[in-house]
């Protein structure tokens, strides 16, 4: 199945559930596994409940549509912290939380996520690498297409004793 050509049909399909209010960030089929992974996410995040809900409403329709003509399994979840923000709306919904940056030029910058824009995205940061820094008092602007992956940061308070 081609990735483009499910991403397609989820996508559309997930503006049929609540007015739009989520959207699509990922979607795998493995084949030799029959499992179709979607990957959903919500600008307010995302519950368990409404994963529910959007994986009944995806097999009706595979099922009306017959997208999917052999046996699979379904599997709708968040993104989690594990996987790379995919999406330019999943930075705005990360504002204010660390990031982890993989750099197309082999580098690794961190910092928190001050700003996203249609073009680029700014973290504030302690220190800056070589160059291509664009300093303005302790912000860098990256432009996304200089973005290999991106993932939030989660970090842990120490509890006091």
């Amino acid at each position: 199945m081609r990735t483009e050509l499910l991403q397609e049909w989820l996508s559309r399909r997930l503006e049929e559930v609540d007015d739009g209010k989520f959207y699509l960030v990922d979607a795998e089929w493995n084949g030799r596994k029959e499992k179709l992974f979607v990957y959903v996410d919500c600008d307010a995040g995302i519950s368990l409940e409404e994963c529910r809900k959007i994986s009944k409403y995806l097999i009706k329709s595979i099922e009306e549509e017959e997208f999917i003509k052999e046996s699979y399994n379904l599997e709708v979840s968040s993104p989690g912290i594990d996987r790379p923000l995919k999406l330019k709306r999943q930075y705005l919904k990360n504002i204010g939380r660390p990031l982890k940056i993989h750099l197309k030029d082999g580098t690794i910058q961190k910092g928190v996520l001050s700003k996203a824009d249609e073009n680029s995205i700014t973290l504030s940061v302690e220190k800056h690498p070589g160059k291509k820094t664009k300093n303005d008092k302790g912000n860098w602007v990256i432009p996304f297409d200089e973005i290999e992956k991106a993932f939030v940061e989660v970090r842990f308070k120490k509890l006091k004793k």
